[in-house]
This record gives structure tokens, C-alpha cells and sequence, in this order.
């Protein structure tokens, strides 16, 4: 063997490093080939080049008699670099790599560990044998980029398996563990992580001896009651069509198609299907939210934290301690009071108990978790802290006095986490601790919501930043670095929206019209049901700083009026009516007429101008991070991937000329702001602002 990427191997089971990242090593008559590509999960054309030509070597080598297949401890790179999917797939696809591992002459072993999500799950099927660890998940998340499968898994997985486990594989997008009963069939034997080598060797040679090997394309153990297969067909499209999810629908017509066509159709039709979808609005859309949350929660890398110490209580710092513990941290909480310790204490005991009751942990973790927090009278013992977690009022003053206490005791090296919505707290902060503070902010939501965040001066070190990252990413946030501003990048685009609500209400529109077309559009919750979300305080406490007292949002707060509870629809709708007048001054304005898409395009302007003003301020450093910060912190829908992405998709010439309209009715929310100007006028994207 002599080929770019591989390299001629002895019996020893010894072989020489190849260039590139596929490396070959010859036990006896099996070819071992192993990717390593330790700092990335991408499946780039390269490695797949490299892969295509270590098959096609091996192939013709009348030495090997069977081939393992598998990654470097658990990091099979299994994700098609976002690039290709918007330029083109580079040859050889990963369908090209599949067909080829099937196709090979000899039995193709795959050696799965870790993660087998994705394209490696889609070339671990083309394998004639998988043998799995204990600890592999394996999962097929396509459809949560609006995709099917690209590399025959809609055929060769329900030709193993039949229908309802393939269907439940493919359109959940979940990871599933190895041992799960919807593989059964699927994954040929599991063993402990020690023994995957040697079994994989064993499994191989076992092939080769007896020929008990079988394509996957051949084999027909899934479709040996059609009727029952066609039933489950039939169940699931009704299903799919309601919720109306194309890439859902194409992955049930293609698994209908390995019970109804030839082999070589049913691949072109996932190819052609696959094509279609790929340039599709709804999977731009989704590639971009989930492009954005990679790169933008990719903060330099930092040790896990073991211990965290905290000064103060209050309903945000007992629920961010009660997420440490869970995640194993050791907490300290240091006060004066007793009865504060002892309060603070049990509120994070309580709120783990509650996890337990809901299902999301199992006791022995809520004892160790309840275990790990400690309280203590004495300050100095948050010397010994990683972090010290501050949340104080959020006030100059209060904040001020709280980070001199935290100087005091604080550990040379600890870094300073403080809660802010609006403040400069490293300004703020002794100038010993300077640049160990980071500000932060959790939105906490009743539906998902993973953003954390993270308020960055100049003089942060490089250090403080990896440290906190790593803390955010233990407990399940994701990162977003900003620079201080008020309201950060979430409030600040939260508060853009609201401010444009509040114009076309007084201009007649109709806030409950505007929520239900913006829930329509899959956000999760209208402009003034965010309201519900939100910390009314904090936002009175910002239009106050704002100027802006008057509009329907800013009444509703000082009211405590809460839409869509449920409770009473007609006294809520009253309560609201009475602000709408209020708002209105008691005019009645003939309603501006502007539709379902003509608000949704007027909201969207208001975002995006406030957008174009926080990069141009340098709060957010690129368009990609406002858009993470609005679809993992904001409710936004991740299949229009983010406002500043939505405006591309859009056009900024018709965006800008819909805020030029809107403009006489809110000068400050829709003029628009000289970057979007230059931008529209030199024909540049925020796409091309993210490279």
C-alpha cells in the first residue's frame, strides 16, 4: 500500500505515522484504520479523501482479509464542516465514503467508542460488523439542521432494524445509548471499553474466516412485515405533516422508499431529497443557529472548577448553586447571619429535591450534590475558592461595596463572577481584582434557555475568560462574550423590539395580533408575552435610564400584567385594553394595516438596527453572537437562525426600505444606522462580517 494518507504496514502490528490525520497499522491480516483529528469534529474532504484512498489500497492488497475501522480514544470526527454544506459537498461525499466501505472485498469492522453521532454514524452502517463500548451513544442529529440523512442511513438503518426503530433514530435527532433496544440488530455486540480493541480484531478475522458478512444493503431482516412496516409509515407522516417540518417528511418518504424501491432508487431519492433541503431557508436557518452556538461559545479552554464560593443568597444565586452542585462543584457561601446560611442552604436543598421529583436526578446524586454545599461564617474561607460568585443589587454601590468585600478575601488567582444587566463592573472593581472580573448575566426562562452572558472589559485576563467559560460550560450555559453596555446584547435587542411593539401599538396595531403572528412564526413567546419572562424591575429600571416611560410595555410592567396565563382571558384582555388606551393617550388611531409579515418585518428592522449599533460599538464582536444570544437566550426561532441572519435572508435593500417606511412613526427605533447604509450600499452580508 502506497497512497497519500496510509502507509505499507508488517505483521508486528507496528506501522509508520501517515501524513495527514488517517493513520494504518497492519495485526496480522486486518488493516486498523484510525482517524485522529483530536481538536475538531469535523469530517472534512480531506479526511475522507484520505479514507477513500486507504480502502481503495487495501482493496487491492491480497494481504489484508479484513479492515477495523475507528477513531483515536472517543473523537470520531462526525460533522461536515458548515462551509461545504453552503458551497457544495467536496468529493468524496460521505455517500461516496459509505458506498465504498460496503462495497469493499473484505469484511469492514466498525470500532465505535464515545460519541457516533452523524456522518460517522451514517459510515459505521456501511460497515458489514459494529461492535460498540459500553459508553458509545449513537445518534443521528441531521434533522435538527432541517436535514435527512446524506450517506444511506434512511435505507441501510431500516433494512436492519425496520421501521419504528428507524423512524424513532432518525426524526428524534437524539443520542441513544449502544445498549438501547432501538438497536437492536443494528450494533453487533457491546463490550467494556478495555475489550473493544481486541474484540473488533476478533470479530474481524471471525468474518473473514467463515464469510458471515453481509452488506447492509442486503440485508432485508427490517422489511419482513411490510404491512406492519407500512403502518408505522402511515402513523408517522400524519404526525409530521401537522407539525409541518420538511426535513421530518423527506426522512419518512425515504425510509418508505426502502420497503418500496430498488436499492439504487431509494439512494438517489436520499441524495436528491438531501440536495433539496440543503438550500432550503429553514436549514440555512438551523445551520446557522447551530454554527453560531459552536463558534461563539468557543472561549479559550480552561481546567473544570471544583469550588465555588458566594457571598450572598437570593433567588438567582440559590438556583446557580443548586446547578453547580448537581454538576458535582463544591460550593462555600459565606455570611454573617445564621439564619441566611441556614435559609440558603435549604432553598438549594429544595430546589435539588425537586429535580429528583421531576425525574432529572436520582437521590444518591441529590445527597452528594445537598452534601457538597457548605456555608460558613468567616469570609477568609472563600480564599480558597476558583471562583466567587457576587450578586449583589445591581447598582453602582452595591456593587462597588461587594467587590471590595470580595478583594478582601479573595484568593490571588480566584475569578470574580458578578451579576449585571448594565454595569462596567471591572471599572468598578479594586484595581488588585481588575482583571479577574467578569459580569454576568442568566436569563432564566420556562423554556430552554442555555445563555449565559459574559461581561468582558479590556483588562480581563486571558485566563479569567477561560475560567469562566469552563464554569458556564459545566452547567450546561453557553457562553457569550460582550463588552459592558446597558442592557449587554440580549437586553439591548430584547429592548429594541419592545420599543418598536410599543410604536405600532400607539399607531394602532393590536399587541395581541403582533404576540400571536410572532408565536406563529416560532418564537416562543410574542413581544409583550416576554414581558412574563423577563425582570419587569430590571426593565422599568432600564427605560427609566432610557427615557422612554410611556409605552404599552413600560405600563404593563409598572401593572404586573402577565399575558396568556390562562387564568382569566377575559379580565386579562380588559386589564390590557385599559393600557392600550393609556398608551394611546386615549386616541384611537386608524391602524396602520401592515399585516402578519409587514409587523414581523417592522420588529425584525427594530432588532437589526439596534444590532448594527452594538457592533459598531464593539459590544458584540461579530453578527453571529447577537444571533446566539437571541435564539439560546431570547426565545428566537433557530429556523430563521437569529435576526441579524433573518435580515440576510431577507435582503437588506427591501429590510432597509421597510425601516424607511416605518421611520416617520419612530425616527430613534428605524432610521437606519450607517452600518446597515455602507453595508446595503457595498452589497455586504452579515455573513461576511462572521468570517
Amino acid at each position: 500500500m502506497g497512497t497519500s494518507g496510509s502507509g505499507r504496514m508488517d505483521g508486528s502490528g507496528r506501522g509508520a505515522e501517515v501524513s495527514g490525520k488517517v493513520h494504518v497499522r497492519q495485526r496480522g491480516a486486518v488493516l486498523w484504520l484510525t482517524v485522529a483529528n483530536p481538536n475538531s469534529n469535523e469530517l472534512t474532504a480531506d479526511i475522507r479523501l484520505q479514507l477513500m484512498q486507504a480502502l481503495d489500497a487495501a482493496a487491492e492488497d491480497g494481504a489484508i482479509r479484513a479492515v477495523v475501522l475507528g477513531a483515536e480514544r472517543a473523537r470520531f470526527p462526525h460533522q461536515v464542516p458548515f462551509g461545504e454544506f453552503d458551497t457544495g459537498l467536496a468529493d468524496p461525499t460521505p455517500m461516496d465514503l459509505a458506498g465504498r466501505i460496503e462495497s469493499m472485498p473484505v469484511p469492514v469492522v466498525a470500532r465505535l467508542q464515545g460519541q457516533v453521532q452523524g456522518a460517522w454514524a451514517e459510515l459505521a452502517l456501511a460497515a458489514h460488523v459494529r461492535v460498540a463500548a459500553l459508553n458509545v451513544k449513537m445518534g443521528f442529529p441531521n434533522v435538527a439542521l432541517g436535514l435527512p440523512p446524506m450517506a444511506g442511513a434512511s435505507q441501510r438503518l431500516p433494512r436492519i432494524t425496520g421501521a419504528r426503530q428507524a423512524l424513532a433514530l432518525l426524526l428524534s435527532g437524539r443520542a441513544y445509548p449502544a445498549t438501547a433496544d432501538l438497536f437492536s440488530g443494528a450494533i453487533d455486540k457491546v463490550v467494556p471499553l478495555p475489550e473493544l480493541a481486541d474484540t473488533a480484531q476478533a470479530l474481524a478475522l471471525a468474518a473473514a474466516e467463515t464469510g458471515s458478512w453481509m452488506r447492509s444493503l442486503d440485508r432485508a431482516d427490517g422489511l419482513l412485515d411490510p404491512a406492519a412496516y407500512q403502518e408505522e409509515i402511515n402513523r408517522r407522516r400524519l404526525a409530521v405533516q401537522r407539525a409541518g417540518r420538511a426535513a421530518e417528511d423527506a426522512i419518512v418518504e425515504m425510509v418508505e422508499a426502502a420497503l418500496l424501491l430498488p436499492v439504487d432508487t431509494a439512494l438517489v431519492l436520499e441524495r436528491a431529497l438531501f440536495e433539496e433541503l440543503l438550500v432550503s431557508e429553514e436549514s440555512r436557518g438551523l445551520r446557522h443557529a447551530m454554527e453560531s452556538r459552536i463558534r461563539v461559545a468557543n472561549l479559550p479552554p480552561g481546567q473544570p472548577v471544583a469550588l465555588v464560593g458566594m457571598l450572598r443568597s437570593g433567588a438567582g444565586a440559590v438556583r446557580l448553586a443548586a446547578d453547580l452542585a448537581a454538576q458535582g462543584v463544591g460550593i462555600v457561601m459565606a455570611h454573617e447571619d445564621k439564619a441566611e446560611r441556614h435559609s440558603f442552604r435549604n432553598a438549594v436543598a429544595a430546589n435539588l429535591e425537586a429535580r429528583l421529583k421531576r425525574g432529572a436526578m436520582k437521590a444518591p446524586a441529590v445527597r452528594r450534590a445537598v452534601e457538597s454545599v457548605k456555608t460558613t461564617a468567616n469570609p477568609a474561607h472563600l480564599g480558597q475558592v476558583e471562583v466567587v460568585i457576587d450578586s449583589a443589587p445591581d447598582t453602582k454601590a452595591a456593587k462597588s461595596a461587594a467587590l471590595q468585600d470580595i478583594a478582601a478575601v479573595a484568593g490571588p488567582d480566584a475569578v470574580v463572577l458578578s451579576t449585571t444587566r448594565h454595569l462596567d463592573l471591572a471599572a468598578l472593581a479594586p484595581q488588585a481584582i481588575r482583571p479577574r472580573v467578569v459580569g454576568l448575566h442568566l436569563p432564566q426562562r420556562p423554556y430552554p434557555a442555555r445563555l449565559a452572558e459574559l461581561v468582558i472589559g479590556d483588562s480581563a485576563a486571558r485566563a479569567t475568560v477561560a475560567r469562566a467559560g469552563r464554569l458556564m460550560h459545566q452547567v450546561g450555559r453557553l457562553p457569550a462574550r460582550v463588552r459592558p453596555a446597558d442592557g449587554l446584547a440580549g437586553g439591548a435587542m430584547m429592548g429594541a423590539l419592545l420599543d418598536a411593539a410599543d410604536c405600532l401599538v400607539r399607531h394602532g396595531e393590536d399587541p395581541m395580533e403582533m404576540d400571536h403572528e410572532m408565536r406563529a412564526l416560532g418564537f416562543a413567546r410574542g413581544p409583550y408575552g416576554m414581558l412574563s419572562d423577563i425582570d419587569m424591575d430590571a426593565y422599568l429600571a432600564r427605560q427609566e435610564r432610557r427615557g422612554l416611560t410611556r409605552g404599552l410595555s413600560v405600563l404593563m410592567a409598572q401593572a404586573g400584567l402577565r399575558l396568556n396565563t390562562g387564568s382569566d382571558p377575559e379580565s386579562e384582555r380588559a386589564a390590557l385594553d385599559s393600557l392600550v388606551s393609556e398608551a394611546r393617550r386615549g386616541e384611537a388611531p386608524e391602524p396602520l394595516g401592515l399585516g402578519g409579515q409587514g409587523q414581523w418585518f417592522a420588529l425584525l428592522g427594530a432588532m437589526v438596527n439596534e444590532g448594527a449599533r452594538l457592533l459598531d460599538q464593539r459590544v458584540a464582536h461579530k453578527p453571529m453572537l447577537l444571533d446566539m444570544v437571541m435564539v439560546q437566550g431570547y426565545g428566537f426561532p433557530r429556523r430563521l437562525g437569529g435576526p441579524m441572519h433573518a435580515a440576510d435572508t431577507i435582503g437588506l435593500f427591501r429590510l432597509i426600505r421597510i425601516m424607511r417606511a416605518c421611520a416617520p412613526f419612530g425616527p430613534r427605533i428605524w432610521d437606519p444606522h450607517p452600518l446597515l447604509v455602507d453595508m446595503q450600499r457595498n452589497s455586504r452580508t452579515f455573513a461576511a462580517l462572521n468570517r
